[in-house]
């Protein structure tokens, strides 16, 4: 999947709508893999899924939609299938989507989830009892305009609500979500410009959805990408300066909830990052930007902040991995050379790093 040259070549193109871009992939039960995303086939965009073997092939797909555009934007393994959360459409723009499928991938509950605006399910976890909670955000209407929201909601497994609670956006500079755990969801946002932004963090406790100010963190300059690793440590990637004196610096909280100080990361790496996940030892980080933007590439950065380049990126713009025995599963929300339009999703296989 990767030439001499270090291109990345996609392993299989993800089939069976006229186009489709992929979200997420998460791991199932017993080993399969299932990426989920949108598509369009004859009409309008709507919720996909595939079920993904070891060697990348799609074994099993299926759609589900409303009457407007709907997308899968996340998914969680659940009771052998998976929920499935996403963005359908609603009186106010857009309402919360929510699906689970049971064991044969079959939709068993769909709701669509109206708080009131324009609302999209962004991110679903499971905490200690297995209750899945949805991290949905929007807008609202306000007394001086759109006012964002985020909202954690807990669901009942017929997909009714169990608890919700709306989580306080920060009021200076730009707040945001961007990552959540099995016990926390991760605020990040900036104040200020250029060479004098300050990134914050802030997080909310998923059992009471409850903000801790003693429990965050300022940093330098802005937040592009967090992720949770196994040992409950919380890596964040974030960036300083302005045009080519750009860098990405690693920090973050380790495994005993001690913050650590922000680590530069080589020169080499640049100063745009678009993702990352967690891997047994380290993280997964790509740069670059989408169709049209220079090729991006693929680095792993040890736990000292040590990285390396395994792969460019032209022509595959990824948005999710998962590990598994021997091998790195990515997902591409496009690929070019990829479904009748020449860019959609995909899958590639590597060795792990």
């Amino acid at each position: 999947a990767i030439d001499r040259r270090q291109r990345v070549r996609f392993g299989r193109c993800l089939g069976g709508a006229e186009s489709a871009a992929a979200t997420a992939i998460v791991r199932l039960r017993g080993g399969p893999a299932l990426v989920v995303g949108f598509g369009q086939d004859g009409g309008d965009t709507q919720a996909w899924y595939w079920q993904v073997d070891g060697l990348g092939y799609a074994r099993r797909s299926g759609s589900f939609g409303s009457q407007g555009p709907d997308a899968a934007l996340a998914a969680l393994p659940w009771e052998g299938g998976a929920w499935l959360v996403g963005r359908t459409s609603g009186t106010n723009g857009g309402d919360a989507l929510l699906l689970r499928l049971d064991d044969q991938l079959r939709a068993v509950v769909q709701r669509d989830l109206d708080l009131g605006g324009d609302e999209r399910a962004v991110a679903v976890i499971a905490d200690h009892d297995g209750t899945p909670w949805v991290l949905v955000e929007g807008t609202l209407a306000g007394t001086d305009g759109p006012e964002r929201a985020a909202w954690l909601i807990a669901l009942r497994a017929d997909g009714q609500t169990w608890k919700q609670a709306r989580i306080p956006l920060t009021a200076d500079g730009f707040g945001r979500p961007l990552a959540i755990d099995k016990e926390s969801v991760w605020i990040a946002g900036s104040s200020g410009a250029g060479e004098s932004a300050t990134g914050f963090l802030r997080v909310v406790s998923v059992g009471s959805a409850t903000v801790d100010p003693a429990d965050g963190a300022s940093v330098p300059g802005s937040v592009l990408a967090m992720a949770t690793q196994r040992d409950g440590a919380l890596a964040v990637v974030g960036s300083r300066g302005e045009g080519p004196n750009r860098r990405l610096w690693l920090g973050g909280r380790d495994g005993k909830r001690r913050w650590l100080k922000p680590r530069s990361l080589p020169a080499a790496v640049g100063g745009e990052a678009v993702g990352m996940v967690a891997l047994r030892r380290g993280i997964l980080l790509w740069t670059g930007g989408g169709a049209g933007d220079p090729p991006g590439r693929l680095f792993t950065v040890d736990p000292r902040g040590r990285s390396r380049q395994i792969a460019a990126l032209d022509g595959f713009w990824p948005v999710g991995a998962i590990e598994t025995p021997g091998r790195l599963l990515l997902v591409a929300g496009a690929a070019r050379g990829c479904g009748r339009d020449g860019l959609d999703a995909a899958v590639v296989f590597l060795a792990a790093p």
